[in-house]
């Protein structure tokens, strides 16, 4: 088991990993210098959405995109989703986050004009669980935008919904009931609640990157994959896993019954211009 927790592997600096695992190393605290800039760097609009691929296991094809928030910092390397979190956080500015990467993603799939059954996907943050107008607030932007619920799905980490304060699952329920797609995201990562997926109405499972990335050449891993697949399926979950990287990988997705894959490999994060170039103007 140590060996699958302990997992480590280097990831591509050019790809700006955004997804909370191995290789993210969040920092422990963010200074109040930080916070200050970063509430600065929203007024200059420094803060844009990058969307990272989602490709079906069984042909490759495009089938969504994942938004992450990213912090464009002039004459500094951008930080991405997992390394703004805490700034995010001490600057008390992670609702409004949400907010501008929920309407830059709407504005994003209307820009595309995306077939049918095209899922994009944004994360929920800590704040944003103890937050009690999120449904107003994120209904509003999609309406705003002329959109539906039903055009987002937003995906929470299983970790934070743990951790959520009382009330939390009754809103994520009440954004389902909205017409908002609902995805539990790194599942299997040690927090698990069965509970949790008894009370939400989720829609979907994303598998831990972590265990993916190592389940290949580790027994336990792909136990613990294996498990999380078979939990999805009995629950009628689409399922769904970070850190698919190779051929090995994808073999494993099919045979395991996990239909949507993410990794650099298929295809690392892009901001928006790029991602219309490389997957909808070819």
């Amino acid at each position: 088991m140590a060996s699958v927790i302990a997992y480590d592997v280097p990831l591509p600096r050019e790809a700006a990993w955004p997804f909370e695992g191995p290789g993210a190393r969040r920092p422990a605290t963010a200074s109040e210098a930080d916070a200050r800039a970063l509430r600065e760097a929203l007024d200059r609009d420094e803060v844009v959405a990058w969307f990272q691929p989602v490709h079906r296991t069984s042909d490759g094809a495009l089938i969504g995109a994942e938004a992450f928030a990213r912090w464009e910092r002039p004459g500094q390397t951008a930080l991405s989703h997992h390394l703004l979190m805490p700034i995010a956080e001490r600057a008390g500015v992670s609702t409004r986050i949400t907010g501008r990467i929920v309407a830059q993603a709407l504005a994003f799939r209307r820009s595309l004009a995306p077939p049918a059954g095209f899922s994009l996907s944004v994360n929920l943050w800590p704040a944003d669980l103890r937050d009690p107008t999120v449904v107003d607030r994120l209904h509003a932007v999609t309406d705003g935008f002329g959109g539906s619920p039903c055009d987002l799905v937003l995906e929470v980490a299983e970790g934070r919904l743990v951790e959520a304060p009382r009330g939390a699952l009754d809103r994520l329920a009440a954004l389902r009931r909205r017409g908002f797609g609902l995805t539990v995201d790194e599942f299997g990562s040690g927090w698990s609640s069965f509970a949790l997926l008894a009370q939400v109405p989720f829609a979907a499972l994303k598998v831990d990157a972590r265990f993916m990335l190592a389940a290949p050449t580790d027994r336990v891993a792909e136990g613990i994959v294996d498990a999380c697949a078979d939990l999805g399926r009995r629950l009628g979950l689409t399922i769904a896993a970070e850190g698919v990287e190779t051929d090995a990988h994808r073999a494993l997705c099919r045979r395991l019954g996990i239909v949507a894959a993410q990794g650099t490999a298929p295809g690392p994060a892009l901001a928006a211009a790029d991602f219309a170039a490389r997957y909808v103007a070819a």
